[in-house]
C-alpha cells in the first residue's frame, strides 16, 4: 500500500526513495566526467575543492574521489551533523574539519554519506551544474527516468503517487512525515520501480550503456570493481565482501553479485544484481523495518534456479534480537541504572544553549520539573536517569533511541559542557555551554573596566575597537577575554585559567578572581583607574 491509511496500493509508477543506492548514481556521473578526461579517480580532492579539510592532516591532503566512494578516509558516519537539517552543503563541507575520525586513513571501510556529499560537490564544481541538474541530464532522462526526482521535497511537491512512509512505533504501524534527506549524492533520488528496472538494465552492461548513456570499459570496471574489503557475511552463500564505487561487491551462491540496500526514516530498499546472469531484482519499502533481504536473496534464488534457501526463518531470528527481545533490554538498562540519586544542580542551571562546532547548536530548556533537549531538528523531553545523566525520550522512527546527557562542570562548580553519543564509534561528542547572551553588551562589561592588583601585580580589563574585553598583566601583551558564563571570562589559548569578577553587597565590580592551576588568587580592584 502506498498509503495505509487511505488504503491505495503501490503501482509500477509509485515513487519511493531509494536511499543509499543514490550512491551509485553519484558514482556513474563522475565515472562520466572521468571518460570526459575531466576528473581522475586518484586525484587529491583538494585540487578541485581547496576548502575541503578534515581533521586528519594526512587525509586532508591525500583524500582522493577513489578514497570518498570508497568510504576509506577514516571518518565514521557522524550522521547527524546532517540529519539534523540545520546545515546546507556548504556548511556541511566546513563541518568535516571538526569531525573525530575513527580509524587510520585508507585503512578500513566505514559507510559515510558526508563523504558522498563531498563527491557530489566535486562533480559540480568540475561539471558547472548542481549535482540535481547533472543527474537529471546525464543519467535519469537518457534512461526515461522522467519521473525521478532528486530529493524527498521534489517527490511530495511534484507528485501524488509516492508512498507514504511508515514505522512502527509501540507496537503499531503508523504513518509517520515525510522526512529530507539533507546528503542529497548520498540519499536523494526518488524513482519508481518501473524506473529501477531501466537503471539496472543499464549496469548489467554500462557499456553497451542505455540511450545516450553508456561509460567506457574502464570506467565500468572501477564502479564494480572490488576496491576495498567489507568483511565476511553471516551466511556462507555470500561469502567475502568488498566495496566499489557505489555498489557492494561480492558473490550470492557462486555468482557474481552487485548489490547495496538503503534506509532511511519510513523507507527501506534493496538492490541486487547477477551480471552474468544478465538479471538482477530491486525491493523498494515504505517501511521502517529493513525486512528486503528476505525477498532479494529468494528472488535470486529463482534467477538461479537453484533450490531456494529458507531465508525468512533465517532472518527471523536476526530481527528478533533487536524487536522481539525489546522489552527485555529495556528491563536491562533500567536495571543498571542508580538509583536514589539526584542531580548535583537545581535543573534550572542545566537550561542553557550549548554548542559544538558541526553539529551546531542546541538549547535545553527548564520546564517545571523537567529538561528539554532542543537540538538536531529535535523537541523531546529528557528524564533524570541518575546523577547528571538525562535520557531523552526516544524517536524510534529517525533512530534516535537510548540517548543519555552527560553534564558536566568545571572547577569553580558551575556546569559548562555536555556530551552525548551522537556517533557510537567515537568518544561522546562534547557540546560547550554557551555565554549568557548579555555578557556582550556593553552595559555588561563597561562596569568590569579597571585595574586590579596583587601585590605588584596588575591587571588591567578594558574594551578593544570591537567591543571586546581585554586583559592585560603588567606589561605583557593584551589578551582578548571570552566570555563564558555568569561574570567568568576565559581565555583562547587556555582551558586553564578563568577570570571571575566578584560584586560587594552593593552590586559594585570590587576584585576579580583568578583561577589557575596553581589555585585562585584575589586582586583588588583600585579605587580610581590608573
Amino acid at each position: 500500500m502506498r498509503d495505509v491509511e487511505a488504503g491505495t496500493p503501490v503501482g509500477p509508477d509509485t515513487l519511493f526513495p531509494i536511499c543509499s543506492v543514490t550512491k551509485s548514481f553519484t558514482a556513474t556521473g563522475l565515472a562520466l566526467l572521468v571518460d570526459e578526461g575531466k576528473l581522475e579517480w586518484d586525484a587529491p580532492v583538494r585540487e578541485m575543492l581547496p576548502e575541503f579539510r578534515l581533521r586528519d592532516p594526512v587525509a586532508s591532503e591525500q583524500a582522493t574521489l577513489r578514497d570518498l566512494l570508497t568510504h576509506r578516509t577514516g571518518l565514521p558516519r557522524h550522521d547527524w551533523v546532517h540529519m539534523g537539517g540545520h546545515l546546507d552543503n556548504a556548511g556541511m563541507l566546513a563541518a568535516l574539519r571538526h569531525l573525530e575520525p575513527s580509524k587510520p586513513f585508507r585503512s578500513t571501510y566505514q559507510h559515510q554519506n558526508l563523504m558522498c556529499l563531498v563527491a557530489g560537490i566535486v562533480l559540480e564544481r568540475i561539471s558547472g551544474q548542481r549535482w540535481e541538474d547533472f543527474i537529471r541530464d546525464r543519467i535519469l532522462l537518457p534512461l526515461d527516468m522522467e519521473r525521478a526526482t532528486t530529493s524527498l521535497e521534489e517527490m511530495v511537491e511534484r507528485h501524488s503517487d509516492y508512498a507514504a512512509p511508515n514505522a512502527v512505533l509501540d507496537g503499531v504501524k503508523r504513518r509517520i512525515p515525510v522526512r529530507p534527506i539533507n546528503t542529497r549524492p548520498g540519499g536523494g533520488i526518488c524513482a519508481s520501480i518501473t524506473e529501477m528496472a531501466a537503471y539496472m538494465r543499464f549496469h548489467l552492461d554500462p557499456v553497451a550503456g542505455g540511450g545516450s548513456l553508456r561509460l567506457s570499459p574502464g570506467a565500468a570496471a572501477a564502479l564494480t570493481s572490488p576496491q576495498i574489503y567489507i568483511g565476511r557475511s553471516d551466511f556462507s552463500e555470500f561469502r567475502d565482501r568488498h566495496y566499489g564505487f557505489g555498489f557492494d561487491v561480492g558473490h550470492y551462491r557462486g555468482a557474481r553479485c552487485l548489490d547495496h540496500g538503503g534506509g532511511w526514516s519510513g523507507y527501506n530498499c534493496d538492490l541486487r544484481l547477477l551480471p552474468d546472469h544478465g538479471s538482477g531484482v530491486m525491493v523498494l519499502t515504505n517501511g521502517n523495518d529493513p525486512g528486503c533481504a528476505p525477498l532479494t536473496c529468494g528472488a535470486m534464488d529463482h534467477l538461479l534456479g537453484v533450490e531456494p534457501l529458507p531465508w525468512l526463518e533465517r532472518l527471523r531470528g536476526v530481527r528478533a534480537l533487536f524487536h522481539d527481545c525489546g522489552p527485555q533490554h529495556r528491563a536491562a538498562r533500567a536495571e543498571v541504572r542508580h538509583r536514589n540519586t539526584k542531580p548535583s544542580h537545581a535543573l534550572a542551571d542545566y537550561a542553557n544553549e550549548y554548542a559544538h562546532a558541526a553539529y551546531d547548536n542546541l538549547r535545553i530548556t527548564c520546564e517545571g520539573e523537567m529538561l528539554r533537549w532542543n537540538g538536531l531538528g529535535l523537541d523531546l523531553p529528557m528524564a533524570h536517569r541518575h546523577y547528571d545523566v538525562f535520557e531523552i525520550a526516544p524517536e524510534p522512527a529517525i533512530w534516535f533511541e537510548n540517548k543519555t546527557v552527560q553534564f558536566a562542570s568545571g572547577v569553580e562548580g558551575h556546569i559548562e559542557s555536555l556530551a552525548i553519543p551522537l556517533e557510537p564509534a567515537v568518544a561522546p561528542i562534547i557540546f560547550r555551554r554557551l555565554p549568557e547572551p548579555e555578557m556582550a553588551a556593553h552595559s555588561f562589561l563597561e562596569p568590569l573596566i579597571g585595574v586590579y592588583r596583587i601585590g605588584n601585580i596588575a591587571f588591567r580589563i578594558g574594551i578593544d575597537e570591537a567591543g571586546r574585553l581585554t586583559f592585560t598583566r603588567n606589561e605583557a601583551a593584551t589578551e582578548r577575554l571570552l566570555a563564558r558564563h555568569g561574570s567568568i571570562f576565559g581565555f583562547a589559548d587556555s582551558e586553564f585559567f578563568r577570570i571571575e569578577f566578584r560584586r560587594n553587597a552593593a552590586g559594585e565590580v570590587d576584585a576579580l578572581l583568578s583561577h589557575e592551576p596553581t589555585g585562585t588568587y584575589l586582586a583588588e580592584r583600585d579605587a580610581a583607574p590608573r
